[in-house]
């Protein structure tokens, strides 16, 4: 199973990201506060899977939970310069801080909730 949680993370957190992203185009606008707590369902979920899938330990699960968030600032820096203009679909904009850090927090955790204790 060792081998198989690299490319298995990549893939969870690219799931994780589409769905991030469809609940931002559907409900950002209408209701940002819903939509921070719809992004964070999904993460927490994909973790969920991640984990079960894979039968990550809490190390392994916080370290992809990091690889997850640098995966996410990576793509919105990389589509900001991109567009032109700022891109904040995965972490959120910097002008609503508190939900922005939530969701943050929920990349790097959302994985590790569910992980156990033990050595990979």
């Amino acid at each position: 199973m060792v081998e198989m949680k690299t490319p298995m993370a990549i893939l969870s957190w690219a799931v994780a990201a589409l769905l991030v992203i469809a609940v931002h185009r559907q409900l950002d606008d209408v209701a940002p506060l819903i939509a921070s707590a719809a992004k964070i369902v999904a993460i927490v979920a994909i973790g969920f899977a991640y984990v079960k899938i894979t039968g990550a330990t809490i190390d392994h699960a916080l370290f992809a939970g990091v690889a997850w968030i640098v995966l996410a600032i990576g793509t919105e820096m990389a589509m900001t310069a991109r567009l032109g203009h700022a891109w904040f679909a995965l972490v959120g904009s910097p002008g609503a801080p508190a939900p922005r850090y939530v969701v943050m927090f929920f990349w790097i955790a959302g994985p590790a909730l569910f992980a156990w204790r033990g050595a990979d």
